[in-house]
């Protein structure tokens, strides 16, 4: 009966029944990947309700070049807020954390979120349109929203940028 094992219908057989069930198996895998996707989807939006809105961002490096080049800085600790007037509608912010700071991109931004994060609670509370820059100064460590919150607070009251509440 040996020489059965070798006929090639016997194979073809075999493999078919492998490939409905690899078939069946990516389906199966298909269907858990697609709640994960969704979880991943549901993740990124609370990510970007959280950080500061697209038009409160300063995104170009000559932005960022005019508000270092004005003269009003303000500094609490290892944080420094440099501002400027600006003719924008509302304020925009910028947000600054060197290598110096922090050696590993994930502690970089971590900083980095939870003083947009800051800055986003305080948004509503700003007399006159400025952009601002926030530069974290070698040293510079948080460790909660509420530090960074108190931290940027005080920095924004120390301006007079911020009304009292």
């Amino acid at each position: 009966m040996q020489y059965e094992q070798n006929i090639p219908a016997q194979k073809e057989k075999e493999e078919k029944d492998t490939r409905v069930q690899k078939a069946q198996q990516n389906q199966e895998r298909k269907e858990g990947a697609e709640p994960a996707q969704k979880k991943r989807q549901k993740e990124t939006h609370a990510l970007s309700l959280m950080a500061l809105p697209t038009e409160k961002r300063l995104k170009l490096a000559r932005d960022f070049r005019s508000v270092f080049r004005s003269q009003s800085s303000f500094k609490e600790g290892k944080l420094l807020l440099k501002a400027k007037a600006s003719k924008k509608q509302s304020p925009r912010f910028g947000i600054v954390v060197s290598k110096a700071v922090a050696k590993k991109a994930v502690d970089r931004n971590r900083i980095r979120r939870l003083l947009g994060e800051a800055l986003r609670a305080q948004q509503g509370s700003f007399g006159s349109p400025h952009d601002i820059v926030l530069v974290a100064l070698p040293g510079f460590s948080l460790h909660n929203i509420e530090e960074a919150k108190n931290i940027v607070e005080k920095l924004l009251l120390k301006a007079s940028l911020k009304t009292s509440s």
